[in-house]
């Protein structure tokens, strides 16, 4: 049981390198989409004249963001259900938390040996999920709402393609522990033997994180914020410090699943544990730069659903060939 604590300090410092990272993540994707899009994009070291007003960089700009709210005063919608409008912010960062700590660290494992660690994780990453549309439900008002029938919509399907994508890959490897897969696969990737299952699983990114053409819960032309209309000050500042940990999470977990951490180069495995996800973001900037938003929730089930299919065909198949090659059967 003393292996499954984690003291205050890992875990203020696993917390603290997930919204470090998050804000590097979010960085890179909007730096990469801009260049795409033939724009600059947010700038790496801002003029020094400007330091004053702007900071130094906007690597950071999510932290100032949050900083920011924190500043403010709460203001509660007066036909709002208190309880659930005010705890869905603080579950969502718990959850988000909870999340995080099933990633391993090079040197540091933390959770993710436990036996059962991949389960786990993606039952917080839902939680988290749960907790942004039961918040825009409680706050009554309608652009939350929609926004909030729309996240639903969609979890159920992005939740269902996250599960079967790790699903694949735990029956590949026989194992549901996030180190053991990763080890397992050390020598050879899954992202090369089965690139259906990690194509399945950046698909579940897509939806999740709210990436083009699935973001359909935040399309501000038709629903303002989505499921954020209503929250402000402090407890709108947990949820985008919820969400830079979950992109942080959701990147992380296909690098370890899909890349091995990168384990298989013989470079240091920090540089490797950095590097490797940023591909998986590089990845998802380009799929949002160049796709349009789909237009309703209709839309959004029609393509999941058939991408899904095909998809999970393909990677279960070879799941089902390729799985000797790791369990040694």
């Amino acid at each position: 049981m003393l292996k499954c604590i984690i003291d205050a300090s890992t875990l203020v410092g696993v917390v603290v390198f997930a919204i470090l990272m998050g804000c590097i993540y979010q960085f890179i994707f909007r730096k990469f989409t801009a260049l795409l899009q033939g724009r600059r994009g947010p700038l790496v070291l801002v003029y020094r004249d400007l330091w004053h007003l702007m900071g130094i960089t906007r690597i950071l700009q999510p932290l100032y963001d949050v900083g920011k709210l924190l500043a403010k005063n709460t203001v509660i919608p007066g036909s709002a259900f208190k309880p659930l409008y005010i705890a869905s912010p603080i579950l969502a960062l718990v959850f988000a938390i909870l999340s995080a700590v099933f990633i391993p660290l090079p040197g540091m494992p933390i959770l993710s040996s436990l036996e059962h660690s991949l389960s786990l994780a993606i039952l917080f990453l839902a939680l988290y999920s749960s907790m942004v549309f039961i918040g825009g439900a409680a706050s009554s008002s309608p652009w939350s709402a929609a926004g909030a029938k729309r996240e639903i919509i969609q979890f159920a399907f992005y939740e269902t393609a996250l599960v079967l994508a790790v699903l694949l890959a735990a029956v590949t490897c026989g194992s549901f522990s996030i180190l053991q897969i990763s080890m397992k696969t050390r020598s050879l990737p899954l992202s090369i033997t089965n690139p259906f299952a990690a194509l399945l699983f950046l698909l579940a990114c897509t939806g999740k994180l709210h990436i083009k053409p699935y973001d359909v819960p935040e399309a501000e032309p038709e629903v303002v914020a989505g499921p954020y209309t209503e929250y402000g000050g402090k407890l709108l500042a947990l949820f985008l410090t919820a969400r830079l940990i979950i992109i942080y999470t959701c990147i992380s977990l296909f690098s370890t699943l899909f890349l091995s951490m990168g384990l298989f180069l013989p470079v240091d495995p920090w540089l490797s544990h950095v590097f490797f996800p940023c591909l998986a973001v590089v990845a998802l900037s380009i799929l949002h730069a160049i796709s349009p938003r789909l237009r309703g929730p209709g839309a959004v089930a029609k393509s999941y659903l058939i991408l899904m299919v095909i998809l999970t065909i393909l990677s279960a198949t070879s799941a089902v060939i390729l799985s000797p090659l790791y369990t040694g059967g």
